[in-house]
């Protein structure tokens, strides 16, 4: 049972990897033009979401729904994905999706719906939100581990933006000031549940956009331990080591009691004490016995019949006994 919460999150990895090498193949594939086209729709609508000045927005019509799912996917693309979120700090690599709705957080990295799109460009917020602490997949579970100065990068169509954490907020879930588009800048902001386990307020994480260097990305040292993880993996290992250990003590105890018992057996054997009691236990059973054999042929006196004695007795006198009861020969 201990090993079947990494069972889980070792096939969900492997499930995210080929959505991801899925989506990579088809972004190759696909045309120039189509690219081109994609990443204009995306800044117009991200334009547009900065005219209205609103920000994040409560509710959205369901024409605006329909557009909002167009973004980012088109016919040929039909991935269901918007763009890969890479934290190489804590060695995370995920699938964004449109809305946040449970099934798409089950699978990825939810976009916030009336945030900008992750394409980049001024005047652009966008929001992604991820689970945190769910036994089948890892998500945002380490999203705390991320400090200001560390780096996360979006891979949108071919092209790598590069985010540097300049903000880390702990807010209620009503609080969205923080999540609203600031005029000339262009940031992305992570959001999960915090404290862990309890998730009654949202840990904010926003990156500034910085100039993306593939040089000093793979110099980001990947694989961050984390402590939280290094202990839910142990506790099965140390659980399976009790377990083993104790069975080995338990036969190893058993083998020294059983051979505990032989070596005082051939002990006694071999004292002279030893050996003097056991002739007296022996001599104390033959005597018993013959008490016993005594015993039972005074009863069978008693009990047989004067003729029957005197038969026997008679037989034996001449060496023959011709009564059918032989049983009251040896008495004379």
């Amino acid at each position: 049972m201990c090993s079947v919460p990494l069972l889980t999150s070792w096939y969900s990895q492997k499930k995210t990897q080929n959505v991801l090498a899925t989506y990579e193949q088809v972004v190759e594939q696909a045309a120039g033009d189509e690219i081109e086209q994609l990443r204009n729709q995306a800044d117009e609508y991200n334009k547009k979401l900065w005219a209205e000045s609103k920000g994040v927005r409560e509710q959205s019509e369901p024409e605006q729904m329909e557009e909002y799912e167009s973004m980012l996917n088109a016919e040929k693309m039909q991935t269901g994905m918007m763009c890969v979120l890479e934290i190489p700090l804590i060695d995370l690599r995920l699938p964004v999706y449109h809305g946040t709705s449970e099934a798409v957080l089950k699978e990825g990295v939810g976009h916030l719906m009336d945030s900008s799109l992750p394409i980049g460009g001024e005047n652009t917020h966008c929001v992604m939100t991820g689970h945190r602490g769910l036994a089948s997949a890892r998500l945002f579970t380490r999203l705390d581990e991320l400090k200001e100065g560390d780096e996360f990068f979006l891979e949108v169509l071919g092209e790598k933006l590069a985010y540097k954490v300049e903000e880390i907020n702990v807010i209620l879930p009503e609080e969205v000031e923080s999540l609203e588009i600031r005029p000339g800048e262009d940031l992305v902001s992570l959001v999960t549940c915090t404290p862990y386990g309890i998730n009654t307020h949202r840990l904010v994480i926003t990156g500034k956009r910085v100039v993306y260097e593939e040089k000093k990305e793979e110099e980001i040292k990947k694989k961050r331990p984390s402590v939280r993880e290094m202990i839910f993996t142990m506790i099965p290992i140390l659980f399976l080591a009790y377990v083993v250990i104790e069975r080995i003590k338990r036969k190893r105890e058993k083998r020294n009691c059983e051979g505990k018992r032989k070596r005082n057996r051939n002990q006694k054997r071999k004292c002279k004490h030893y050996r003097r009691k056991k002739r007296k236990r022996k001599k104390s059973r033959r005597q018993k016995r013959k008490i016993q054999k005594t015993a039972k042929g005074e009863n069978q006196m008693r009990n047989a019949s004067s003729f029957d004695m005197f038969s026997c007795g008679i037989g034996k006198t001449f060496g023959v006994c011709r009564n059918r009861n032989r049983k009251y020969r040896n008495l004379y």
